[in-house]
């Protein structure tokens, strides 16, 4: 048997099924030492656990999650409630807010104060007494959809203009109409901004630009864009703005295009999405909407960018620089959608995520095998297999995991993995072909299938949804070519 190469590998399926139809679905590859088994393995994504589920109405769901640094408490907003989840791990409602559907952003500041914007109203949670207050000061600006925090400064962008406003210092109560600037390096509107190593990003939708705090005794004068840093790149949707390890990450678009993610370092942008995600990008009718968070895990930082009117869900892992999907498989439709996960914290050692439909607080782990009960399909597909276009004969196909993984009872007590061939370049399937992956302890099952016929370009496809523990190390073929 030889390896089957690039079987291990990332998710890959760009304007050719009949070029590369490579799906790497609820699998993320994970680069080991060089003298392991193998230099690199698919491990299966984290599942959720339930944590609480607040009774707000039907039909509310989560808007934006965030830990305070200095206190350590868990702020959510659920529908037009706001919770607080205190160290201690209780949870109670601080208050609610005029708003119930949209994504609120937050910051904080040294006086005690998060404040939360929600792209109509500004407010204040007092994280000494657990208050909750509206700003009301006539000068605060109108649709702010970003707050970030700077050299005691809250600073919010206005809505629909290229302006940018800030508070006083150190108090997120106070604005004044005249402490503002513009963004002035390009005439498109203000999208979001983000803070990165003390400097301030402002990210438009067609431009991009970076200011600095002054020492200026005149307050209206507080901020300065630094020269060489305007860049013609912006951002196709606001809400896909995130930051991370002196890294911002966002969808792009310019005078040119859209539908690339960028990635910066320094001052400069790297191109991270490669042609076939691009592509599958720029097939969704509406992008505007891509909602982005980042989370960690064993030193991967993934940064999941959710799509809900395309309902699809694409990770980019800034360790290996490799994409694939993340998917919720619904029980009822029978089908794979966007990943149930909107917005993420850490705290108390848990990455806490929002539920994108229902008012449930979940928990991220790589050692839960489902999603709140449901089944999550792992799906791997392989490079074509060809050669010269000569008729291959295939004696047997193996994939080596970790075996012998099975549950004591019920579901997953046998675990099996689903084998379906495609001999039309990945167009289309044929039936699922099952094969056991060892009951608990088995750890010398070999999962194989033999005498799978003939064809001159193959795809094998792999799915498993049993909740056990998966890690795929390669894959396997016994072949004989014709002369």
């Amino acid at each position: 048997m030889t390896v089957l190469k690039g079987f291990i590998g990332q998710s890959y399926t760009g304007r050719s099924r009949a070029i590369d139809s490579q799906i790497c679905m609820n699998l993320y590859p994970e680069i080991e030492d060089q003298s392991s088994k193998n230099v690199m393995a698919l491990l299966g994504t984290p599942g959720l656990t339930l944590i609480e589920s607040q009774t707000v109405g039907a039909g509310l769901s989560g808007r934006g999650i965030y830990k305070s640094p200095a206190t350590l408490k868990l702020y959510f907003v659920i529908g037009n409630s706001v919770f607080l989840k205190d160290t201690d791990d209780t949870t109670s409602l601080l208050g609610e807010i005029n708003t119930s559907s949209g994504t609120v952003k937050f910051a904080e500041n040294a006086a005690n104060q998060v404040m939360m914007v929600d792209g109509t109203d500004g407010w204040i949670i007092n994280t000494s007494t657990d208050t909750l207050t509206q700003i009301s000061d006539s000068s605060y600006p109108t649709g702010t959809s970003h707050v970030v925090f700077i050299s005691g400064y809250f600073l919010v962008n206005k809505g629909s203009t290229g302006e940018f406003y800030w508070s006083a210092i150190d108090n997120g109560f106070s604005w004044n109409a005249l402490h503002y600037a513009n963004a002035e390096g390009s005439p498109d509107s203000l999208e979001g901004l983000v803070v990165n190593r003390n400097e301030l990003w402002l990210i438009g939708k067609m431009s991009s630009e970076v200011w600095s705090i002054t020492q200026e005794t005149d307050v209206s004068k507080r901020f300065l864009r630094i020269p060489g840093t305007l860049h013609s790149k912006g951002t196709s949707a606001k809400y896909s703005i995130q930051q991370i390890h002196d890294h911002n990450f966002y969808l792009g678009s310019d005078i040119e295009g859209y539908g690339i993610v960028w990635m910066t370092t320094g001052y400069e942008h790297e191109r991270v999405s490669t042609t076939a995600i691009e592509y599958q990008i720029r097939s969704y009718d509406d992008i505007s909407d891509a909602i982005g968070f980042i989370y960690q895990f064993e030193g991967h930082v993934f940064y999941v960018l959710t799509f809900p009117s395309a309902n699809v869900t694409w990770v980019y892992d800034l360790y290996t620089g490799m994409w694939h999907q993340w998917s919720y498989y619904n029980p009822v439709s029978g089908q794979d959608e966007r990943t149930k996960c909107i917005y993420q914290a850490f705290a108390n050692g848990k990455n806490y995520v929002l539920d994108r439909d229902n008012p449930n607080l979940y928990t991220l782990d790589l050692d839960v095998y489902t999603d709140n009960g449901d089944a999550i399909r792992r799906i791997r597909s392989s490079p074509h297999i060809h050669n010269d276009r000569k008729r291959i004969f295939y004696k047997s196909f193996e994939v080596d995991i970790e075996s012998g993984v099975g549950l004591t009872t019920g579901q997953g007590s046998n675990p099996r993995m689903a084998l379906q061939i495609s001999n039309d370049g990945g167009y289309s399937f044929g039936n699922e072909l099952w094969a056991s992956m060892g009951k608990k302890g088995e750890r010398r099952t070999r999962v194989q299938w033999h005498r799978l016929g003939r064809s001159r370009d193959r795809v094998f496809k792999i799915i498993i949804s049993d909740p056990v523990k998966v890690v795929i190390i390669n894959a396997y073929v016994e072949v004989e070519s014709e002369r």
